[in-house]
């Protein structure tokens, strides 16, 4: 069986952005702040009531939309100190440093994201102040159109200043490739010469009902999908696993909505998710 020593609950938080950059996807940045703390913090306190009687600790993800814009922050951050908790922050770290001062005694592990538009010297007061106070940050940087060089090469810089640092390839809604990405950019992201010229590919469907020989089955055991992972959107619609093979009520904000607190027969014909197999435990592997 899977030995977890916490559980995690990845919230993203709303869909709230000052910074409105172009290539952001809307769904992270067209959002609304029209809930009121209680609402948040009654999820807070289900979540706390029904993992902490599975697990010590949880290990806390929170995102946004920008979560440095979101007004209730440092609440909900003290109230998810209350009991045992590693926190994490997804965030591009404002255009001053002053936001994330306030916070930055509620937080374990700071993810950066680094945007063009930024002031390094403020970008870097806040990595500093993370390593005063002993934060874990790790950085990514998106692949801008025209840009792609520019990029990688930040990336590279953070690397060699101790930081982990990742780049981000940009997609659409609809899941390709961001449309503002030249035929150059392409080449450039995927390593091939700036002439290159892709011949068009027929894609070939997947059966995804098909059980193979690498992914196991576990149809009918004990899954405890939503207890040991689970993920709010910004709507605050729940997930409980990559599968989604446990269905349940699902909005978080709705006064109805009880987080999974036990097991469920897996109903799926075959575990496909590598993170599901991860962060959830099967009884009986």
């Amino acid at each position: 069986m899977i030995s977890l020593a916490y559980a995690e609950v990845t919230w993203i938080l709303n869909a709230y952005c000052q910074h409105q950059c172009a290539y952001c996807r809307p769904e992270y940045k067209t959002g609304q702040l029209d809930r009121s703390v209680e609402e948040y913090l009654s999820v807070v306190e289900k979540l706390q009531s029904t993992r902490y009687q599975h697990h010590s600790q949880i290990h806390w993800k929170i995102g946004g939309g920008e979560p440095l814009h979101f007004p209730y922050l440092g609440t909900l951050l003290k109230k998810i100190r209350e009991r045992p908790a590693i926190v994490t922050l997804e965030t591009s770290g404002d255009d001053t440093w002053f936001s994330f001062m306030r916070i930055a005694g509620l937080i374990d592990r700071l993810d950066l994201t680094y945007h063009s538009w930024q002031n390094d010297d403020v970008f870097d007061l806040v990595l500093e102040q993370a390593q005063e106070k002993n934060i874990s940050v790790s950085i990514t940087v998106p692949l801008l159109p025209g840009l792609v060089n520019e990029s990688r090469e930040k990336v590279q810089q953070f690397a060699s200043r101790g930081y982990a640092s990742k780049e981000q390839i940009l997609y659409d809604d609809d899941g390709k490739l961001y449309r503002h990405y030249s035929q150059i950019d392409e080449n450039r992201i995927f390593g091939r010469p700036d002439d290159y010229v892709a011949e068009p590919i027929e894609p070939a469907p997947t059966d995804l009902s098909v059980v193979n020989n690498t992914d196991p089955v576990y149809t009918g055991w004990p899954c405890y999908a939503g207890v040991d992972w689970l993920y709010i959107g910004p709507k605050g619609f729940a997930s409980y696993s990559q599968c989604g093979g446990r269905s349940e009520h699902y909005n978080a904000f709705d006064p109805n909505w009880q987080p999974p607190n036990s097991h469920f027969a897996c109903t799926m014909n075959q575990c496909r998710s590598e993170q599901d197999r991860r962060t959830i435990r099967i009884v009986g592997t």
